[in-house]
C-alpha cells in the first residue's frame, strides 16, 4: 500500500490502512469486523457476506461518494441494497452517505436518504415540482358506489379515498354542521365560539382555547393580596389565610409580634428576667427559650455561636489532632466505608496469589495506608491517575482538591520517612492495568531489596525480557516537588482561588544584598537586616561578619 500505514485485523486477518481502524488506529480490529460484532450480524452465505462487508466497508471508511456506485461493485440492483442497509445490515442513521436520483419532473439529480428512497415511488426536487407531476398524472380513485346526501337528498359517487362521506358537497356538509352547532361567548375573554350544541348543554362554562380556561379557573381559584410588611402585592389561593408574600416577611413579622409573652411557646412560670441573659460571644442582651436557660453558654444567634465554636473548640490543635486520629482508627476498623477501587482490587488479587500477608487501610497514628506488608514491614500505595495527578498524562494541576491531595501524598511520604524509616512503593494505575508484570516484579524486588530500591515510582521502571530496569529519563512525581516548584505547574485561576493571604500579616522590604522589593509575613522577619533569598542572606552575612572582624 505504498508510505501509507498498515494494520492486520485481528479478526479477519486483512492488512488494511490503519484509519480504517477504530479509534485513530489504536483498536486491533477494523471498522468492518467490529460493525458486524456490535450489530451481531451473522451471516452463513459467503457469496452474501462477502458483498455485504464490501458495502460496510464502502460507507464506513468513505470509499465512496453516493450509494449508487455499490451497484456496480457488488452486481445488486439499488432497491435491494438499500433494503439489505435497511433490514439486514441496519446501517441507515449512522452514515451519511447519500443516494443520487433524478427529479421525476425536471429531471435535476438530486440526493435522497436510503429510507426515502424506499418509502417513496417518486422524488422531486422541490414542492413546485411535486405539485405539477401530481396534477399531470393524476391518481384514479375507485368507485364505490352510490349514496343519498344528508341534506338535499341528491345521489353522488363514494371514491376509495372517503368512504364515510355523506354529504355531496361542502355546502351541504355546513349546513349540517349550522343544525348541531351554535355561537357561544367565551366565558374568559368573551369571543364568539362555534361549539356543539350538545357541549353547550353539557357545561356551564364554555371557553374558546385551553389557555382562557386555564386563566379563568385560576381566577376562581387566586387572589391578589397586599403584604403586611413590605406593601408588595402577591398572589395566593383564596381559602388561604396567608398574609405575607414571603418567608422572610413571614420572619419579620414574628420577629416583632411572637416575642416574649406573645409567643405561641411562652412559659410563664418563668419570668422575663431569668429569661434575659448577655450573649457569651457580642455582650448583646437576649431573651432565651426555656430549653436554652440551663446551658453552659448562652449566644443570641447561630452566627456568634458558630464563631465562639471555631475560636474555643473546633480550630483548636487538641480538637484537630484528636479529630485526625479518631478518623484514622475508624479507617483501619471499617466503621468509615472506604471504597476499594479496581487498581486497589488487583493489586489485593496480585498479593494474594503471591501469598504475601497484608492488611489493607492499616492505621499509622495520622495517616492509613492502601496495603501494609506484614511480614516485612513495607508499604505500598496505589495512585491514582486522575485522583494524585499522575505526570505523565497532567503537566498542570487544575483543581485545587487535587493539589490538597498531593500536598498530604507529600506529607505522608515525609511521615513515614521520618518515624518509621520506610520508603512508599508507588504503583500506579496505568501501570497496574496495563503491565501488571511489572508491578509484580517491582513489589517482589521491592521485599527482596528490604526497602531499598533505586526508585519507587512504578513509571520509571520498564520490563524487559522478564528483567526489571530503570528507565534512563526519571520522571520525577509531584511528591518529591518543591513548594516553590509545585507553584510554578498550578493554573493562575486555581491559584487566585486557593490564594487565603491575610495582607495584615505580611509585609515589603527591599533586600540588603540586591535591592528586589520582596513580601514576607511580618512574624518571620525577626533580624535587624532582610534578605530576598538563602543566597543573599548567606552574602549578607559574609559582608557582617568580615566587617566585624
Amino acid at each position: 500500500m505504498g508510505d501509507v500505514k498498515t494494520k492486520i485485523c485481528k479478526i479477519c486477518g486483512e492488512e488494511k490502512p490503519i484509519d480504517e481502524f477504530g479509534r485513530s488506529g489504536k483498536e486491533n480490529k477494523c471498522k468492518v469486523c467490529d460493525f458486524f460484532l456490535r450489530k451481531n450480524i451473522i451471516i452463513d452465505n459467503e457469496i452474501n457476506k462477502k458483498k455485504y462487508r464490501i458495502i460496510v466497508d464502502c460507507l464506513l471508511n468513505k470509499k465512496i461518494t453516493y450509494i449508487n456506485e455499490l451497484v456496480d461493485l457488488i452486481d445488486i440492483d439499488l432497491y435491494n441494497i438499500c433494503l439489505i442497509m435497511k433490514n439486514i445490515l441496519k446501517i441507515g442513521g449512522q452514515i451519511k452517505t447519500n443516494l443520487s436520483l433524478k427529479c421525476d419532473q425536471c429531471g435535476i439529480e438530486i440526493e435522497t436518504t436510503p429510507y426515502t428512497y424506499l418509502r417513496n415511488k417518486n422524488y422531486f426536487c422541490s414542492k413546485e415540482c411535486s405539485d405539477k407531476f401530481k396534477i399531470s398524472h393524476p391518481v384514479k380513485q375507485k368507485i364505490l358506489g352510490t349514496r343519498e346526501c344528508k341534506i338535499c337528498g341528491n345521489s353522488f359517487e363514494v371514491k376509495g379515498n372517503v368512504k364515510n362521506q355523506k354529504y355531496c358537497s361542502d355546502k351541504c356538509k355546513s349546513k349540517d354542521k349550522d343544525i348541531k352547532w351554535a355561537y357561544v361567548n367565551c366565558s374568559n375573554c368573551n369571543t364568539e365560539v362555534h361549539k356543539p350544541k350538545l357541549s353547550v348543554r353539557k357545561y356551564i362554562n364554555n371557553f374558546c382555547s385551553l389557555e382562557c380556561e386555564l386563566e379563568f379557573k385560576h381566577k376562581e381559584k387566586w387572589e391578589f393580596r397586599e403584604c403586611e410588611i413590605c406593601g408588595e402585592s402577591f398572589e395566593c389561593l383564596k381559602s388561604s389565610t396567608q398574609i405575607m408574600c414571603s418567608i422572610q416577611c413571614q420572619g419579620k413579622w414574628q420577629s416583632k409580634t411572637l416575642i416574649g409573652e406573645n409567643a405561641n411557646n411562652f412559659n410563664k412560670d418563668i419570668t422575663l428576667d431569668e429569661r434575659t441573659v448577655n450573649c457569651d460571644w457580642c455582650g448583646i442582651e437576649t431573651i432565651l427559650t426555656p430549653s436554652r436557660i440551663n446551658s453552659e453558654h448562652h449566644f443570641c444567634s447561630h452566627e456568634c455561636s458558630r464563631a465562639w465554636l471555631s475560636k474555643h473548640y473546633v480550630n483548636t490543635d487538641e480538637n484537630i489532632e484528636r479529630q485526625r486520629k479518631l478518623t484514622t482508627n475508624m479507617l483501619e476498623s471499617g466503621i468509615l466505608n472506604n471504597k476499594i477501587t479496581k487498581p486497589q482490587i488487583i493489586i489485593n488479587e496480585l498479593l494474594n496469589n503471591m501469598n504475601i500477608t497484608y492488611i489493607n487501610e492499616k492505621g499509622f497514628k495520622y495517616y492509613n495506608v492502601d496495603n501494609y506488608l506484614v511480614n516485612d514491614n513495607l508499604v505500598i500505595e496505589v495512585m491514582g491517575t486522575f485522583y494524585h495527578q499522575d505526570p505523565r498524562f497532567y503537566d498542570k494541576i487544575n483543581y485545587e482538591d487535587r493539589y490538597k491531595t498531593i500536598i498530604r501524598d507529600k506529607a505522608k511520604h515525609t511521615y513515614f520517612k521520618k518515624y518509621y524509616n520506610i520508603e512508599i512503593l508507588y504503583l500506579w494505575e496505568y501501570d497496574i492495568n496495563n503491565n501488571i508484570d511489572l508491578c509484580k516484579n517491582l513489589i517482589l524486588k521491592y521485599i527482596n531489596s528490604k526497602n531499598k530500591l533505586d526508585n519507587y515510582q512504578s513509571f520509571n521502571y520498564i520490563l524487559k525480557d522478564n528483567n526489571l530496569i530503570l528507565n534512563s529519563n526519571i520522571i520525577k512525581p509531584y511528591i518529591e516537588y518543591e513548594a516553590f516548584e509545585l507553584k510554578e505547574i498550578i493554573d493562575i485561576n486555581l491559584k487566585e482561588k486557593m490564594s487565603k493571604k491575610q495582607p495584615d500579616k505580611w509585609t515589603t522590604f527591599n533586600c540588603d544584598v540586591c535591592g528586589k522589593e520582596t513580601e514576607r509575613l511580618t512574624s518571620h522577619l525577626r533580624g535587624k537586616h532582610r534578605y530576598c533569598s538563602n543566597e543573599c542572606s548567606a552574602i549578607g552575612s559574609k559582608k557582617l561578619k568580615n566587617n566585624h572582624i
